[in-house]
């Protein structure tokens, strides 16, 4: 069976390396998708509790903003 083809970012379409680096888009900008790939993989600056499943659920549930945004005011016709 022939090796594996590495894997490739979408965005730059270089491909993806462990541990992640930074790759360039043509125009010379950082790739976006290289660099929140980075950034997920950098361990958290602060120490942080474990979140229960519970809590958990229930913050994502305010990030979707599901529950947080009431429904639009009536428009006033002039």
């Amino acid at each position: 069976m022939p090796a594996s083809s590495p894997t490739l970012c979408f965005t730059c379409g270089l491909a993806t390396s462990e541990p992640p680096r930074l790759n360039q888009l043509p125009n010379g900008s950082t790739c976006p998708a290289c660099r929140d790939r980075l950034l997920d993989a950098l361990p958290a600056l602060l120490p942080g509790r474990p979140m229960p499943e519970m809590e958990q659920q229930h913050a994502l549930e305010h990030i979707d903003g599901r529950q947080d945004w009431p429904s639009p005011p009536e428009e006033e016709r002039l």
